[in-house]
């Protein structure tokens, strides 16, 4: 539903205005049953869901540095948690930690071995849920949707803001949606 409130919203302003082509909005709304299916596919997974944080990455975690005390540990920035697929997280997570240690790729693919254990090491108590290829599906799904929760974390953010702002931030509600279209994020 959220989707396709965006996609309206979108599709009706102009791009100059964070809006979208024809052709952006033409290509989104064709992949709106996939979307649904995915979502649905998300939904029916025995994983349940959890409160997840949605925008866990280095900078939302407080700590001391010491790693033999670990109950220093505290994650901040809530304000885009919710109640969902646990997996949803990784969208953030699996991006921060690529970007940082420099392996983001341009297509946004996470491939780098290092990315990939912590992806693992998260999936681990979730095994007697889902074998590992549906748990990996289950993460791809997650982070591909994930991309409609973020831009809607965004036109929340940003709901008051003047438009220079926004356009200073590249209009991320409007790039997250976009997301959806990327090759990275292809499931099927």
């Amino acid at each position: 539903m959220e989707y396709r409130r965006l996609l309206a919203e979108l599709a009706a302003r102009s791009t100059a205005d964070g809006g979208l082509t024809q052709e952006q909005a033409s290509a989104l709304e064709r992949l709106l049953p996939a979307y649904d299916s995915w979502c649905a596919e998300l939904a029916t997974s025995p994983v349940p869901d959890s409160l997840q944080h949605d925008d866990l990455h280095s900078s939302n975690i407080c700590w001391s540095g010491n790693v033999h005390d670990l109950s220093s540990v505290r994650i901040i920035d809530w304000g885009d948690a919710s109640v969902g697929h646990p997996f949803a997280t990784m969208l953030a997570t699996l991006n921060s930690i690529a970007f940082h240690a420099g392996v983001l790729r341009a297509d946004g693919r996470m491939n780098d071995p290092r990315v990939l254990r912590i992806r693992d090491t998260y999936l681990e108590p979730f095994t007697s849920r889902g074998s590992r290829k549906e748990l990996l599906r289950w993460i791809v799904l997650a982070r591909r949707t994930g991309c409609v929760t973020r831009a809607i974390s965004w036109e929340s953010a940003l709901q008051d803001a003047p438009e220079m702002v926004v356009a200073a931030e590249k209009f991320p509600v409007r790039g997250w949606l976009l997301e959806l279209l990327e090759p990275w994020a292809d499931v099927d």
